[in-house]
């Protein structure tokens, strides 16, 4: 990986064929996670008119039906603009604790909380998943996987950087609850166990980044023969080091006397 520097009036990187497989699993599991809200809908109210938009009628494209994450028919956004068009009576509070930690209570009052989450949740999602599936869609776009050693370019223009930093947050904060990092010493341990692993050459699997069945365990060992037993991790810090050459890219490329 060469990490985001500044390059004329554009942020520029570039990932090898490993390092975009494993980011984009990162982002596929964040959208997946994400797409997962729920809402309770007020009986009746779509039938009565609020519940159908020109994207909604038959025949009308959805939007994004192509994009990560969910089966044919159930893309994330399209789901989230159809409980927009709803008359919504109720948010469910998130079981996922990765989730919740991305869509936070509002306040430790329970009922205000649930108001909060009620009026808010569901355009916080729609943020998320959609600055994600951009993301998503950049790297995709870098080139097909086989392409030489640092071969994938990406290049954000200065408006875009803070909404990728802001989607590698989000994925960061779901990657740091699966593998139950809660401190910095943890974090280190990770950095320093993923650094231990950068010197294997290893090819990445033929078929598409799977999740893991159950989250990923700070302590658990990696089993004997594994290419990838810790991908998490490895995405973890990838995104790490890429969030913080953004984040120093922008702050270099502000004008000596601060913003305007």
């Amino acid at each position: 990986m060469i990490p985001f520097e500044v390059e004329e009036s554009a942020y520029v990187a570039w990932l090898d064929d490993i390092e975009v497989f494993l980011v984009i699993g990162a982002i596929e599991q964040t959208i997946e996670a994400l797409s997962g809200v729920t809402a309770v809908v007020v009986p009746g109210a779509e039938e009565a008119g609020n519940g159908r938009s020109g994207a909604d009628e038959p025949g009308a494209a959805r939007p994004g039906a192509d994009e990560p994450g969910t089966d044919e028919g159930t893309n994330p956004l399209a789901e989230m603009l159809r409980l927009h068009s709803a008359e919504i009576e109720a948010i469910a509070r998130p079981a996922d604790s990765a989730v919740l930690k991305l869509l936070p209570d509002g306040s430790e009052d329970p009922d205000v909380a649930d108001q909060f989450r009620r009026l808010t949740q569901l355009d916080l999602a729609e943020r998320k998943v959609t600055r994600l599936v951009r993301l998503h869609q950049q790297l995709r776009a870098s080139g097909e996987l086989g392409m030489p050693q640092a071969a994938h370019r990406i290049e954000l223009q200065p408006t875009d950087a803070a909404e990728v930093a802001s989607a590698i947050t989000d994925v960061r904060v779901l990657l740091a609850d699966r593998l139950g990092i809660a401190d910095s010493d943890q974090v280190e341990e990770v950095y320093e166990r993923v650094m231990d692993l950068a010197d294997d050459t290893v090819t990445p699997p033929d078929e598409a980044f799977e999740p893991a069945a159950s989250p990923d365990s700070l302590t658990q060992e990696p089993d004997e023969g594994a290419p990838w037993p810790d991908m998490n991790r490895v995405a973890f810090v990838l995104l790490g080091l890429l969030q913080d050459s953004l984040v120093d890219a922008m702050l270099d490329d502000l004008p000596e006397d601060g913003p305007a």
